[in-house]
C-alpha cells in the first residue's frame, strides 16, 4: 500500500474531483502553488535556499505544468512517473558542510502535499483514482528524492576516503561481526510501545515490553504509568524524573538514541538500551512516537568487547551500500542506481540504461536461474530473493543478494518490478571460515552464567554449553535427541512437553519454568526461554535457548506468599473476634444498664421489680462468664494459668452441675440426662473449678445448638483419669467447619445472621483446660442434622481406701415458656429484635412514652410486618437470625419502602454506622440503649 494512499480527504457531501478535473484545478492555480510552496520551504526548512542545483524556483511552474500533463493522461505517462517528476534536482553532489538531510527532504514532500491538497479546499476531495494517481507519484517521487540524496552523500563520503581498498577491507571485517551480532539480536525478542503524540498514551506494547513490565498499560497515559508498579532508573541508580522518562521526551519531539536505563518492575531488574523515533500520520493511524527496549541484561558481563563490536557494526552500517533497481513493465524501461552498477562492474558514464547490459554481465551459468526467478515473481507472484554471480570487465566474479517485488494494476496486471542488490562477495567468502567461527561462539557460550542449548526444527536437543554437563554431570551423548528430558523434575514434564510442542508448532517464543535434577540429585527451579533462527526462505532452521537458575527467587517468593496468607488469616479471624467481642459484651451490658434504670421508678409493683432484677442477674452472669473467658485464654497464651490439686466430692460437684445445667435445658425445652459408665469414686484430687468450666463450656454448648431431642453426659473413671462424653442431638458440625472449631477468636460459623451467638473461646479455652489437666479434649464424631459426640479426659488421682459410688442419674423434663405480648396506643412502633430482654426493655421505654409496639423476632419477620402494616417508625437490630438488619433493610428500599428505619446494633465502632446508613437505614442508635436517647431518637421522626 502506498505511504501517501490514505492521506486524502474522501467526503460524500459534495462531488469528488477527477484526475482530469484536479489536473485543470492545478494548471488554473499553477502560480498560486507554486509561490506558496516557495514561500513555506524558504521559511521552514533549513538551508532549502543553498541548494545549489537547480533553483526549484525555476522549474516548480514547469513541474506542476508536467504533473497536471500526467494527471489528465490517468496516468498513462508511466515513464513520467518513473522519472520521480520532483526527485531529480539531487542528483549534484552537496557540500560536506550542508545541514540539508534526508529529514528535510521528507518535510519539502509534506508542504508540497499540503499545498496541492489546499487547492481542494472548495471541492472537499478526490475520486479514488485521482487520489492513487498523486499518492503514487509522490511515492516515487519522494524515493527518487532520497535514493539520489543517500547516493549524493555516499558518493561525497567515497571521494573523502583516501584508501578505498583499505575501507572494503573493514567494510568485510565489520560485515563478518555484524552476522554474528545480528544472530545474536535475533535471538532476543525487543519490547516495544507506540505513543499516541497528541493524547499521550500508550496505544501498543508488545508481549515483550509487558512480560518485561509485568502489566498492561495501554490504554494508559505513558508518563501516568510511570511509578505504580515499575521504576526507571539511570545506570547510577537514581530515579528518573517524569519529565525526563524516554517516553516524555519522545512525546515531546526529541529523539534517544541508545541510551542506557535500568528498569525495575514486579518481574525483575532489567538493563536496558533506549531507542525511539517520531511516526508521522500514515494509513489511518494518528502520529506516533516509537520506543524500542534493547535488554542488555546478560551481555553487561562481556560490555567491553561489545562496546568495540558496536563501533565496529555502527561503521559498517554507516558505509554500508546497497543498489537499487526499477524496470517498467512491458516497456522493459530501467532505472539502476550508481551503486548497482559499480556491483555489477559496469561503467556509468556508457550504461544506456537498457536491462540486457545489467543480464549480460551475470554469470553464465546463473543466467537462466534468474531468468525463471524474475518469471515466478512477475508472474506467480513468488517472493523474489536470489543470489548470483556477476562477472566484472576485469574478470573478477562478484556474488549479488538481489531481492524484489512486483507491483499489480487493478486487474491484477504486473506494471512494474523494483528491488535491491547488496554485494555479498564477502559473505560468502565468510562461509568458509564458518567453522572458526562456530568455535568462537562456543567459547562466548560457555563462558555464560546460564544453560545455553540449541535444538533442530522438530524438537531434538543437538547443543548444549559446558555450563549445562557440569550442572548435571552428563555426557554429550546422553542428552542428544530427548534424553535430557529425564533430569526434568517429574511433576513438571506434562506442562514442558506441552509448551515445547506448541513453540515448535507456532515457531514463537517458548517460555517457561521447570525443576532440573543437578548430578548431586537436587532440584533446583529454573526459566527457560528459547527463540526460532529461520534460514533464508522463512523456515525454522534451529532453535536457541537459556536456562537460568531462578531457585532462590522462587523458594523467597513461595514464603513471601505463604507468610503474608498466614496474616491475612490472623488478622481477618482476629477482626472478626473483635466485632464478635463487641456484640456479645455490649448485648448483655445494654439489657444490665436499661433494667437498672428500669428499676429507680419507685412506682414498680413487686414482682415487676423481681422480673427486672432477674434480668439484671442473668445478664451479669452472662457478662462475667464472656470476661472470665478472655482472661481465662489470656492466661493460657501467656502460661500463667494455675492448676489446683485438691480433695474434693466428686459425686457432689457433678450433682450440683447437673441439676443446674439441666434447668437450663428444660428452660430451652430439651431433655438432659448424667450417667455414670462405671463405679466413680467420691473423693478425687484434682481442681473442681477448673472440671467444672470445662464441662460447662462442652455441655453449655451443646444445649445451646441443641433445639430438641436431649444432652447426655456420660462419666467414666479408670487408672486415674475421669472421661467425659457429651452427646448431642443438636445442629452438627460439618468437615469445614471443624476446622476452625479449636482456632483462637474463630467460631465454626461466622455469619452475619448467627443464631446462638458467642465469642469463639469457649472451645479452645476448654482444649487447652483440659491438657493443662493432663488430658485431652477431641470431637469424636459429628452429622449435620444429627448432632455431635465430644470427649474429655482428664487426670483425677484417688487414695488407695477410697469409696465408690455404682450408680448415679440425673434427667430434666422438657418444658416450653409461654411469652405474651401486649400493645398500647400512641406514636405506632416496629421494633425488630431477637434478644427477648432488650425486646421487654425497648418495649418498656417506649411504651411508657406513650408509644404502641409491635415486635418482630428476626429479620424476616421484620421485613414481612414492615412490608404489610402501616407503623409510624421501625426500629430494627443489626445482627439477628433469618435475616440480619442489613440485608433486611435493603430489600425494604428495594421494595420501595419510604418509612424512616433506625438502626440498633451492640457495634459501635465508626465502619458499623458508615454501613448501616449506606444499606438505608435513616438513623444509628448504639447498644446498650439509654432510654432519653431513645425517645429523643424517635421524637424526631415523630415531629417530622
Amino acid at each position: 500500500m502506498s505511504i501517501f494512499s490514505n492521506l486524502f480527504s474522501r467526503k460524500l457531501r459534495n462531488e469528488l474531483l477527477s484526475a482530469v478535473d484536479f489536473a485543470e484545478l492545478i494548471g488554473k492555480n499553477a502560480k498560486i502553488a507554486s509561490d506558496a510552496y516557495l514561500k513555506r520551504a524558504d521559511a521552514e526548512i533549513p538551508g532549502f535556499k543553498a541548494l545549489n542545483t537547480p533553483p526549484f524556483a525555476e522549474v516548480f511552474l514547469d513541474k506542476l505544468g508536467a504533473l497536471g500533463a500526467f494527471l489528465r493522461s490517468e496516468g498513462s505517462e508511466l515513464g513520467f512517473l518513473s522519472s520521480g517528476l520532483f526527485g531529480e534536482k539531487y542528483n549534484r553532489p552537496s557540500s560536506p558542510e550542508s545541514q540539508y538531510t534526508k529529514a528535510h527532504i521528507h518535510q519539502e514532500y509534506k508542504i508540497l502535499r499540503e499545498t496541492l491538497l489546499a487547492l481542494l479546499a472548495p471541492h472537499q476531495g478526490l475520486s479514488p483514482k485521482a487520489a492513487t494517481l498523486l499518492a503514487d507519484l509522490l511515492e516515487v517521487s519522494i524515493a527518487q528524492a532520497t535514493e539520489e540524496f543517500v547516493l549524493n552523500a555516499l558518493a561525497e563520503k567515497k571521494r573523502l576516503t583516501k584508501d578505498l581498498h583499505s575501507a572494503e577491507k573493514e567494510l568485510s571485517a565489520a560485515e563478518n561481526q555484524y552476522r554474528w551480532f545480528e544472530e545474536a539480536l535475533n535471538r532476543l525478542p525487543k519490547p516495544l510501545f507506540l505513543l499516541d503524540r497528541q493524547s499521550g498514551k500508550i496505544s501498543f506494547a508488545n508481549r515483550s515490553a509487558k512480560r518485561m513490565l509485568g502489566l498492561d498499560y495501554v490504554g494508559q497515559d505513558a508518563v501516568d504509568a510511570y511509578g505504580s508498579s515499575f521504576k526507571v532508573l539511570d545506570t547510577n541508580g537514581n530515579m528518573i524524573p517524569q519529565d525526563q522518562l524516554p517516553s516524555s521526551r519522545t512525546l515531546r519531539g526529541e529523539s534517544v538514541k541508545g541510551e542506557e536505563f535500568i528498569i525495575q518492575s514486579s518481574m525483575g531488574s532489567f538493563h536496558v538500551k533506549v531507542f525511539s523515533e517520531q511516526l508521522p500520520e500514515a494509513f489511518n493511524q494518528p502520529a506516533s512516537a516509537l520506543v524500542l527496549l534493547q535488554d542488555i541484561t546478560s551481555l553487561k558481563t562481556v560490555e567491553s568487547s561489545l562496546r568495540q563490536t558496536k563501533a565496529n557494526l555502527d561503521q559498517a552500517i554507516e558505509i554500508a551500500q546497497i543498489g537499487f533497481w526499477h524496470v517498467e513493465i512491458p516497456s522493459s524501461e530501467l532505472f539502476v542506481t550508481p551503486i548497482l552498477l559499480a556491483q555489477f562492474g559496469i561503467d556509468a558514464s556508457t550504461f544506456r540504461s537498457t536491462l540486457e547490459e545489467c543480464l549480460a554481465v551475470i554469470h553464465p551459468d546463473d543466467k537462466e536461474r534468474v531468468s525463471a526467478a524474475i518469471d515466478a515473481a512477475v508472474y506467480r507472484k513468488i517472493p523474489y530473493r536470489i543470489e548470483y554471480r556477476v562477472v566484472h570487465s576485469s574478470g573478477v566474479i562478484h556474488w549479488i543478494e538481489a531481492k524484489g517485488a512486483p507491483t499489480f494494476d487493478s486487474g491484477g496486471n504486473p506494471i512494474r518490478f523494483t528491488g535491491t542488490t547488496v554485494d555479498i562477495t564477502t559473505r560468502v567468502r565468510a562461509r568458509e571460515n564458518l567453522e572458526t567461527t562456530t568455535r568462537e561462539l562456543q567459547v562466548l557460550a560457555d563462558s555464560m552464567p546460564q544453560i545455553v542449548w540449541g535444538s533442530r526444527p522438530d524438537g531434538e536437543l543437538d547443543y548444549f554449553n559446558q555450563v549445562w554437563f557440569d550442572y548435571s554431570g552428563s555426557t554429550y551423548e546422553e542428552n542428544m535427541g530427548n534424553g535430557w528430558a529425564k533430569f526434568v523434575h517429574a511433576d513438571d514434564m506434562a506442562q514442558t512437553q506441552a509448551l515445547w510442542a506448541k513453540a515448535l508448532s507456532s515457531g514463537e517464543l517458548y517460555e517457561n519454568e521447570f525443576r532440573l535434577r543437578s548430578k548431586n540429585g537436587v532440584y533446583r527451579w529454573f526459566v527457560v526461554r528459547a527463540v526460532p533462527i529461520f534460514d533464508g526462505d522463512g523456515k525454522i532452521k534451529t532453535w536457541y535457548g537459556t536456562n537460568t537458575d531462578i531457585h532462590e527467587q522462587k523458594i523467597l517468593t513461595h514464603e513471601l506468599s505463604e507468610a503474608k496468607s498466614i496474616a491475612e488469616r490472623a488478622n481477618a479471624a482476629k477482626s472478626q473476634f473483635l466485632a464478635n467481642m463487641s456484640h456479645e459484651i455490649r448485648t448483655p451490658l445494654g439489657a444490665i444498664m436499661g433494667f437498672a434504670s428500669l428499676l429507680r421508678d419507685e412506682t414498680l409493683a413487686r414482682e415487676e421489680r423481681e422480673g427486672f432484677l432477674s434480668v439484671v442477674e442473668r445478664n451479669s452472669s452472662q457478662l462475667l462468664r464472656i470476661i472470665d473467658d478472655i482472661l481465662d485464654l489470656s492466661k493460657v497464651e501467656a502460661g500463667m494459668m494455675l492448676i489446683e490439686c485438691i480433695d474434693f466430692s466428686l459425686i457432689e460437684m457433678l450433682s450440683d452441675f447437673a441439676s443446674l445445667i439441666g434447668f437450663k435445658a428444660r428452660e430451652k425445652g430439651i431433655g438432659f440426662i448424667a450417667r455414670a459408665v462405671t463405679p466413680l469414686p467420691k473423693i478425687v484430687n484434682s481442681d473442681p473449678t477448673r472440671l467444672r468450666q470445662i464441662l460447662m463450656n462442652v455441655v453449655g454448648n451443646a444445649i445451646k445448638f441443641t433445639e430438641q431431642g436431649q444432652v447426655e453426659l456420660r462419666v467414666c473413671f479408670k487408672d486415674g483419669v475421669l472421661d467425659f462424653e457429651v452427646e448431642d442431638t443438636g445442629r452438627g458440625i460439618s468437615p469445614d467447619q471443624e476446622k476452625n472449631l479449636f482456632q483462637p477468636f474463630s467460631q465454626a460459623d461466622t455469619s452475619t445472621t448467627r443464631l446462638y451467638g458467642g465469642t469463639g473461646l469457649g472451645l479452645v479455652l476448654t482444649r487447652s483446660l483440659a491438657e493443662a489437666m493432663g488430658g485431652h479434649f477431641v470431637l469424636k464424631q459429628s452429622v449435620i442434622g444429627k448432632g455431635s459426640q465430644f470427649s474429655i479426659k482428664v487426670e483425677a488421682r484417688t487414695k488407695p481406701d477410697v469409696e465408690y459410688v455404682t450408680a448415679l442419674g440425673f434427667a430434666s423434663v422438657p418444658m416450653r415458656s409461654v411469652v405474651s405480648a401486649g400493645q398500647l396506643s400512641g406514636f405506632k412502633i416496629l421494633l425488630v429484635e431477637d434478644s427477648p430482654d432488650n425486646q421487654a426493655l425497648i418495649s418498656i421505654f417506649l411504651s411508657r412514652a406513650g408509644a404502641a409496639i409491635d415486635i418482630a423476632s428476626d429479620g424476616e419477620q421484620g421485613y414481612r410486618k414492615a412490608s404489610e402494616g402501616h407503623y409510624d417508625l421501625v426500629l430494627m437490630d443489626v445482627q439477628m437470625p433469618v435475616l440480619d438488619g442489613i440485608a433486611a433493610v435493603k430489600r425494604l428500599r428495594s421494595d420501595g419502602y419510604r418509612g424512616p428505619v433506625i438502626a440498633l446494633t451492640a457495634h459501635a465502632m465508626k465502619e458499623e454506622r458508615v454501613r448501616c446508613i449506606e444499606a438505608g437505614f435513616n438513623d444509628f442508635i448504639s447498644k446498650p440503649v439509654i432510654r432519653e436517647d431513645l425517645v429523643s431518637a424517635v421524637a424526631r421522626y415523630r415531629a417530622n
